[in-house]
């Protein structure tokens, strides 16, 4: 492979991970009230990205119908992050306060992804066979 399409498929690829990112991001610091619609829409972008239609929106109601369950385990997230970062900038610091931090983190992230994933399983449980067929094959590095 020459140098250019190198360098063009590396950009390619920094672009993809910065659009990914913004939007994962956009889902959990988003605004101080994000939108069942907002939170339901990028969720189910993020867990079936290349379902069918029909299936994405069959989750996006899922989500919807879980948006109040949703919305604060994203602001759990949030206060788990913003717990970290206060741990890593006090004064004096302390390894055992940073660990705690982290691993309530890990906990909230744990329950934001159950509640996930817990929507999807409904969608895609009541969605026709045929329906699900549909659903891509993961490409390659998925």
């Amino acid at each position: 492979m020459s140098r250019h399409w190198s360098i063009a498929l590396l950009v390619l690829l920094v672009l993809s991970l910065a659009v990914n990112f913004f939007g994962l991001g956009f889902l959990v610091v988003g605004g101080e009230h994000p939108s069942d619609s907002r939170i339901a829409h990028f969720a189910a972008i993020a867990a079936l990205g290349r379902a069918p239609g029909a299936l994405r929106h069959a989750v996006e109601n899922e989500l919807r119908a879980d948006h109040g369950a949703i919305r604060d385990a994203i602001h759990g997230v949030r206060d788990a992050r913003r717990a970290v970062r206060t741990a890593m900038r006090a004064e004096p610091f302390d390894q055992g306060k940073l660990d705690a931090a982290f691993a309530m983190l890990r906990q909230r992230v744990d329950h934001m992804q159950e509640l996930v994933h817990a929507a999807v399983g409904r969608a895609v449980a009541a969605a026709p066979a045929a329906e699900r067929r549909k659903i891509a094959p993961p490409r390659r590095g998925d």
